[in-house]
């Protein structure tokens, strides 16, 4: 999952745009990255799905990748995440596509935007975790949080390792019937959550789905919460704030898409 935000710088006449990109990949983490079109490049020739390297017009000013410490160069493409570790002019070599959960698309045509996406835009943030331990006895399915989630997706649930599912998902169920949309059926979360009043107050209880056994004993249930700050001063937009996170973002500019 992939996210990208576009501000206006305000009191300036020509109105420059700053941008970044929350991304979520496939091992639950949360990334966030500037956008700088100092950091844009172009395709010199198309991109093929099987091509082991990608040609730019110009490769100045990109990451060198670090191989010693096997760190590489990050590039997006559309929404395609790509690591490089070799620069040789304007090729970018020993290339690994879809990255992280991205997927690849079959060509990507002469001339399309390439970002820089590597550490060094890295914006200087990080959210907040926490975690919450519950032991299985074979019997229990419902836990009490020591804390009150404003939403579901403050929260992530998992058993003996396996994070669970918090949506409703259709899937194809052959006995009901032999073809779809006929046989698709909707399967409730792995586990919701209730805030219920007490005599000391508001309490939340999570409670795994029906379809789930109580935990075996000695299994461990973590709960891992997530929570945010805010990138903005008190009373002022991103684009008019002093902190790190600010500048870091508005120091820098981007192109709008066409």
């Amino acid at each position: 999952m992939t996210k990208l935000k576009y501000c206006s710088l305000t009191g300036l006449t020509s109105n420059p745009k700053f941008g970044y990109r929350i991304f979520k990949d496939m091992l639950n983490r949360f990334h966030f990255k500037r956008l700088n079109k100092d950091n844009e490049y172009e395709l010199q020739q198309p991109l093929n799905y099987y091509d082991s390297n990608i040609q730019l017009v110009d490769s100045t000013g990109i990451q060198e990748p670090n191989k010693a410490l096997g760190v590489p160069g990050v590039v997006w493409i559309d929404k395609e995440r790509i690591e490089y570790f070799s620069v040789d002019g304007n090729l970018l070599r020993q290339i690994r596509r879809g990255t992280l959960g991205t997927g690849i698309k079959e060509q990507y045509s002469t001339a399309t935007k390439v970002q820089g996406q590597g550490i060094e835009e890295n914006i200087p943030y990080k959210d907040e975790t926490s975690k919450t331990m519950f032991v299985g006895d074979a019997s229990t399915k419902e836990f009490i949080l020591d804390f009150v989630p404003t939403s579901i997706n403050e929260i992530d649930v998992f058993l003996a390792g396996a994070r669970l599912r918090k949506d409703n998902i259709i899937t194809f169920d052959k006995t009901v019937d032999q073809d779809s949309p006929e046989a698709d059926v909707t399967i409730d979360p792995e586990y919701t959550i209730e805030n219920i009043s007490t005599e000391s107050g508001t309490v939340t209880v999570l409670t795994l789905a029906d379809y789930i056994d109580p935990p075996a004993d000695g299994t461990f249930i973590e709960v891992v919460r997530r929570t945010g700050r805010i990138w903005n001063d008190t009373g002022k937009t991103l684009a008019d704030s002093e902190n790190q996170i600010a500048r870091f973002i508005t120091d820098k500019t981007i192109s709008l898409p066409r």
